[in-house]
């Protein structure tokens, strides 16, 4: 099952700039999320959004507006808790562990499962304190410099830094 609030934010993405009569690709698969956290009430032909489920989509939003892009090295090199990173879906919700982490030349941080492109609908922006409480191994990537990237091939192997290029998906 897709986490709620991963279903409501990627469902509200998607309708934001949609007319009310269109459907957009891959919401289908979010709505049994969506009506089982009470975000969403579905008929046999149609569905919309509770007013709990708009609640909830306009505090993801200001959440996301909150994160922060804070210089780099960090404070007693550790990740600042609201600070901003691109996240994968299968990462954030559990589905496949973190195996490559990005720091960008432009100081920008995404966090992939290092098998799927995590470019499209595949990433979110997320604060990095909830990424490490998914994984906190992640926590000594806070020192990786601007322009490189770490990858591993499981969990359980340790992290090897290289310069960050970007691939030709």
């Amino acid at each position: 099952m897709i986490d709620p609030d991963d279903a409501l934010w990627q469902a509200w993405s998607l309708t934001e700039d949609a007319a009310p009569a269109d459907t957009p690709e891959g919401l289908d698969a979010l709505l049994p999320s969506l009506e089982e956290a009470g975000y969403v009430e579905l008929t046999d032909t149609e569905w919309r959004f509770t007013p709990e489920g708009v609640a909830r989509a306009q505090e993801l939003r200001e959440e996301k507006r909150l994160t922060e892009t804070v210089p780099w090295p960090f404070e007693d090199d550790t990740f600042p808790a609201r600070l901003g990173v691109a996240v994968m879906h299968t990462v954030l919700n559990g589905e496949m562990p973190a195996l490559q982490v990005v720091h960008a030349a432009e100081d920008w941080w995404g966090v992939a499962d290092g098998v799927n492109s995590p470019n499209g609908h595949a990433s979110t922006t997320a604060h990095m304190q909830h990424v490490l409480e998914l994984d906190p191994t992640l926590a000594e990537l806070a020192t990786l410099a601007p322009g490189f990237q770490a990858d591993r091939d499981d969990v359980e192997s340790p992290w090897v830094v290289s310069p960050f290029a970007w691939g030709d998906d």
